[in-house]
């Protein structure tokens, strides 16, 4: 089960170095690791650090690679979504050569990013959640080629509410139109285990996986959503429980857009 959301240097949030996750999937026995660095159109207004060098960042993953010919390296993005930014991500698509797009909505229009507690003010939760929801369907619907769904239910993970929790039943038919958006473009949803505010251990609710299923949903993948080396992997255990108890027996990685079976 591949590790496909990780983050180093090139992301404005982490100060990790390639080799060191290397060593730590050498350690595991990995025979795949991925690569997301943050690429955040939805927050660029002019500051070069929000988006991806794209030119260095596979140049170091190339050299890094060579070391560890027994990993394969996958070079993916994870895209903050912004309706502005979608011209932005799909040519940054065209012109390298990525293994797969993580699509993440962070910030909603007009409220900013969910991470700040500025975010909620005057929010109550259900508007709070029913705003980021929106901003996830324009996300799922939107122009670019992505094939994975980031981290769905990100805005209960800094949320300040008592019951942090994201109910399935209160957003049903939205939630509804963002699965089965995602099924119809033949993406995967993401395990992802830095859960702050969940109360499984993985961002997503378990009744929306649930939903997914019965949607004819089936593609998933790991991601411990980690910014240092020591979080690589963290949530593995829990991921495999979850689809167990899900009747799900794999995950997938991401190959040049194409869907890698993995046993769990």
């Amino acid at each position: 089960m591949t590790d496909m959301h990780i983050h180093t240097h090139f992301s404005s949030d982490s100060d990790e170095i390639c080799e060191n996750y290397l060593l730590a999937a050498r350690a595991n026995g990995d025979k795949a690791i991925g690569f997301s660095d943050h690429c955040d159109g939805d927050l660029f207004d002019g500051d070069e650090h929000a988006l991806l060098d794209v030119d260095g960042y596979f140049a170091e993953l190339d050299r890094a690679a060579a070391s560890f010919d027994d990993i394969r390296v996958l070079k993916g993005v994870e895209f903050g979504y912004s309706q502005s930014a979608e011209r932005r991500y799909t040519s940054m698509l065209r012109e390298h050569k990525f293994d797969y797009a993580i699509m993440s909505v962070h910030s909603v229009p007009g409220r900013g990013d969910c991470y700040y507690p500025e975010y909620f003010d005057g929010l109550d939760k259900h508007q709070a959640y029913e705003l980021y929801l929106n901003a996830v369907l324009s996300s799922v619907t939107s122009s670019v080629d992505f094939q994975i769904l980031g981290h769905l239910g990100y805005v209960a993970r800094y949320a300040p509410y008592t019951d942090k929790r994201l109910y399935y039943g209160e957003f049903a038919p939205l939630i509804d139109r963002i699965l089965s958006a995602v099924i119809n473009r033949g993406a995967a949803i993401e395990l992802n285990t830095r859960a702050s505010g969940s109360d499984f251990g993985i961002v997503t609710p378990y009744e929306i996986l649930e939903r997914y299923i019965d949607l004819g949903g089936r593609l998933f993948t790991f991601g411990s959503d980690s910014h240092k080396t020591e979080h690589y992997r963290n949530g593995a255990e829990t991921v495999k429980g979850t689809l167990y108890r899900l009747g799900i027996k794999s995950t997938v990685r991401f190959e040049r857009g194409i869907a890698v079976e993995e046993s769990l």
